[in-house]
């Protein structure tokens, strides 16, 4: 029987993606995920990763929310799996109380929807390939 190994694969972005790994063979990967769409002020988009704390990053990048959105003031209408919400742009998970939902834009610069202290993952039943929509409130 062949060996088996404890590691597990983690997500890797393709920013982090810098030089070639050494002794391996020259070749290219195409990574390929669905690309958000704006449509009158809102951002159609998708879950493309949950995290070990239950945080949905979206394929929405910071620079495309900034398309739509008036000023980091605006409350967005964000909608995951049926509910609604309007939720201002967060910097820190400590502007909302714990156990409240919140956006943020994670360390890769996409938009990620969590629970502070909790996990959007179980709060909401969400999976990767959710679809997640996100409005201006000035285009409503």
């Amino acid at each position: 029987m062949g060996e088996t190994s404890s590691h597990q694969l983690q997500p890797t972005w393709p920013g982090d993606l810098k030089q070639p790994i050494s002794g391996m063979k020259s070749r290219t990967i195409v990574l390929t995920y669905a690309k958000p769409r704006i449509e009158k002020g809102t951002v159609f988009g998708e879950i493309l990763y949950i995290d070990s704390f239950g945080n949905l990053i979206m394929n929405i990048s910071e620079r495309l929310l900034n398309k739509i959105a008036a000023s980091k003031d605006e409350s967005l209408k964000i909608v995951i799996r049926g509910e609604v919400m309007f939720l201002k742009l967060s910097s820190t998970y400590s502007e909302v109380p714990v156990g409240s939902p919140l956006i943020i834009v994670g360390s890769h610069g996409y938009l990620e929807f969590s629970v502070n202290q909790g996990s959007a993952k179980k709060l909401y039943k969400a999976k990767v390939g959710d679809l997640i929509r996100v409005q201006s409130q000035s285009h409503s």
